[in-house]
């Protein structure tokens, strides 16, 4: 999971609510005994994409250590600072981080970037050139899933044809079949919701197109499963199988359809 923090004048509150409800995304990973890896960023144009000091503290073994510690290690972490630029880059700072440190990005795990700000995002490209970006050392691009939490009253400035809220950002989420929450809404339930889908995800099988239902085939280990065996959950566009029929560790599975 990499946090990806606006440090800009206007996020002191926003940062200090993350803190205070982190508990409510962390819930989800701590009870089904996951394993993962947090990481924080920030936007600020020039140092964004490097990590914050205190990212190595936030792992699924320090959480199951000592509980406490871990969230008060995250809300220390996430509290970057109010002094960057107003020129916020979420999606680049995404991008330059998985570039810099390619040894955390493994290609076979999910990677949930959840950018938090409260203004539109300033990256220069086109939002698929940094989804392409975020999913190139991924063996399925569905793996890549982007979270944006922002401020959802998207508005363009009279006279300017500027837009403000979180045009990119959105569809970033949107494209790669993630979640758009309203920075001004409860916190608590932004991040548990975010929490649970991401944590639902780890126990199902992503696609990397969206299916033409009545085309989906899947198989485990070359035998075709019967459809009875799996759901395909349109919202997380994944595969899950039901109680009874979950392949055994180590198993080959291979979903054949036709993309819409």
């Amino acid at each position: 999971v990499l946090w990806v923090i606006d440090n800009s004048g206007s996020m002191e509150d926003e940062q200090d609510a993350l803190a205070a409800n982190f508990s409510s995304f962390a819930n989800s990973f701590i009870e089904k005994d996951l394993d993962f890896t947090m990481w924080v960023t920030i936007t600020d144009p020039g140092n964004q994409g490097y990590e914050i000091p205190g990212s190595h503290l936030l792992t699924s073994a320090a959480a199951k250590a000592d509980p406490t510690k871990f969230l008060d290690d995250f809300a220390d972490t996430v509290k970057v600072g109010t002094s960057g630029s107003g020129n916020e880059q979420g999606l680049t700072a995404a991008k330059d981080f998985v570039q810099r440190y390619p040894d955390r990005i493994k290609e076979d795990t999910y990677l949930a970037v959840v950018i938090l700000t409260d203004e539109e995002d300033s990256s220069p490209n086109t939002v698929s050139s940094y989804l392409s970006a975020l999913r190139a050392q991924k063996r399925n691009a569905g793996l890549v899933k982007v979270y944006a939490v922002c401020d959802v009253n998207s508005t363009t400035l009279p006279g300017t044809g500027i837009s403000v809220g979180c045009v990119k950002d959105s569809k970033a989420a949107q494209d790669s079949n993630g979640i758009v929450a309203n920075i001004r809404s409860s916190f608590g339930t932004t991040l548990a919701t975010m929490g649970d889908n991401l944590a639902n995800l780890l126990e199902s099988f992503a696609l990397s197109r969206k299916p033409k239902l009545g085309t989906i085939k899947v198989y485990v280990d070359g035998v075709r499963a019967s459809g009875s065996a799996f759901a395909y959950d349109e919202a997380s566009v994944s595969i899950k199988f039901k109680p009874g029929y979950i392949p055994a560790i180590g198993s080959t599975i291979k979903v054949v359809y036709t993309p819409r």
